[in-house]
This record gives structure tokens, C-alpha cells and sequence, in this order.
């Protein structure tokens, strides 16, 4: 979901935060990986180690089977 620039409330602190990130539909880094469109919209990097955040365009049928990833802990603070 977008919303054109000119139609975000401007006033309303909800949107407009300082430290916000925001990104586009259609921007940020985009790489192709097994036949899957992956789109990363927020990198641990950019949100204080708390989250990082990937668009995946998957065709029907397509992308990796389930799995986990148990190693990938998230860090105490």
C-alpha cells in the first residue's frame, strides 16, 4: 500500500516521526533469487538492530519450502 505524498496528513504525528523511515512502493533494493523477487525495504542497520523488513513477489507455486532458521536468535538488548 502507498499513499500519494500530497495526501499523507501532514500534521498528524502518526506519520510524521523523527527517526521515521519510509519507503516507496517500488524502491528499495531489489534482487532476483530462485525464481523469487525479493525487495528489501528496511535493513536491521536502519531500525537499531530491532527488525529488518523484505517485499517478496513469489510466483504460485514458487519459493523455498517451510523451514526455520533456530540459529537466527534475535539478540538481547
Amino acid at each position: 500500500m502507498s499513499f500519494p505524498w500530497s495526501e499523507l496528513p501532514h500534521d498528524d504525528p502518526e506519520w510524521f516521526k523523527r527517526g521515521a523511515l519510509y519507503v516507496p512502493s517500488g524502491e528499495g533494493h531489489t534482487v532476483w533469487a530462485a525464481g523469487d523477487v525479493y525487495t528489501i525495504k528496511a535493513r536491521a542497520s536502519q531500525t537499531h538492530s530491532g527488525f529488518g523488513f523484505i517485499e517478496a513477489t513469489v510466483p504460485a507455486g514458487g519459493g523455498p519450502p517451510p523451514h526455520a532458521h533456530p540459529n537466527e536468535a534475535a539478540s538481547s538488548r
